[in-house]
This record gives C-alpha cells, sequence and structure tokens, in this order.
C-alpha cells in the first residue's frame, strides 16, 4: 500500500513530537513529519500533498485556526484532525467551523485515534484511493497454483480471486514469475 503521509503542525517542537509518537504507535508504518512553521505549512500541504496534517490547537482564538482555514480551503482531500491539550465546546465549534475533520483531546487515547482514522479514511478514502492508484497504479490480484493443479483448482482459484478484484486479477504457476515495473507518474 502506499506509504500514508501525516504533517503534526504546532510552533512547540516537542509538542509535535509528542504527537507524532501517539500516531506512530498507532501506525508505525506511518512517515510523519513535525512542521513547525505554520505561515509556511499550507505551502508545504500544497505542494507535498500528504494524507492528513493534525494541528494542535489550544485555544478559540488559536492562529492555528487560520492555517486549518487556510488547508480546508485548499483543492484536493487532505483530512484535518485537531488535537488540543484545553478542550472545550467553544474551541470544538471554532475548530469545525475552520474546517476540522476530527477533535482528539491530548494525551491522545489509542481508541479515540482509532475511531477518528477510521472516520477520516471512510469520508476521505476515495480520493486517497485514486491517489494511490495513479502514483502507482492499480493493484492486480494475484493467485499461485501448485504444479500439476487440475482445471477445477485452478478455476476455484480464480473465482476466489474475482471475490477480491473485479478487473484485474491473474492466476499463474507457482514457480512462474511476473516481473512488474513502475509507469512514470501522470501528475
Amino acid at each position: 500500500m502506499a506509504e500514508v503521509t501525516i504533517f503534526v503542525l504546532h510552533p512547540n517542537e516537542q509538542y509535535c513530537r509528542e504527537v507524532a509518537a501517539a500516531f506512530s504507535s498507532y501506525d508505525p508504518e506511518m512517515s510523519i513529519e513535525a512542521v513547525a512553521d505554520l505561515r509556511e505549512a499550507p505551502n508545504r500541504v500544497r505542494d507535498e500533498k500528504p494524507a492528513a496534517v493534525v494541528v494542535g490547537v489550544d485555544t478559540a482564538n488559536d492562529p492555528a485556526l487560520k492555517t486549518i482555514e487556510t488547508i480546508s480551503n485548499m483543492p484536493g482531500d487532505v483530512g484535518i484532525i485537531v488535537v488540543s491539550k484545553a478542550p472545550s465546546q467553544e474551541l470544538l465549534v471554532s475548530c469545525m467551523r475552520a474546517g476540522s475533520d476530527e477533535f482528539l483531546e491530548f494525551p491522545i487515547d489509542l481508541q479515540e485515534l482509532a475511531k477518528a482514522m477510521g472516520g477520516l479514511f471512510k469520508r476521505k478514502g476515495i480520493t486517497f484511493w485514486l491517489t494511490f492508484a495513479d502514483k502507482y497504479g492499480y493493484p492486480t490480484a494475484v493467485g499461485k497454483y501448485p504444479p500439476g493443479a487440475q482445471p477445477k483448482e485452478k478455476d476455484d482459484l480464480l473465482e476466489a480471486l474475482g471475490a477480491i478484484a473485479q478487473d484485474r486479477k491473474s492466476t499463474r504457476l507457482n514457480s512462474s514469475h511476473i516481473p512488474l515495473s513502475r509507469m512514470p507518474s501522470s501528475a
């Protein structure tokens, strides 16, 4: 699967590292980058197109709200998660009005993080999938059968693959080799 990149935005680098550690414990495969310069963050998001940004916000007049608003109005579909050490109803409303998709209290509870990431993927998943497919191509489900497999076994394998992938499926002898080459990106 494509590498999921997340930017953690907050002027305090220690806070960024703590938030990044929570996200890393949720998914160690995620690429997480701390961005301390909130003024430069929208340009980085526009240029590098992360899957999501995590923004630390602690007051209803926090300058980070302007960053959230700028990112939420950009073309594309970057998920925005707010993390707050001082959550309040007023802050939650301010963040949602600015364009946040999810709101978490710090320290981050892993079950709440899992719910937030699940919700984010449901809302942003199609865009993420299309970006992945554009960058890496559409995956093909490949089933391997042993030498001497009967036609019925091959048909059953192909049928099982059909349940996984409607268009792109292939069966082949287990000892055969089919190299794949990465095509240039259309971007």
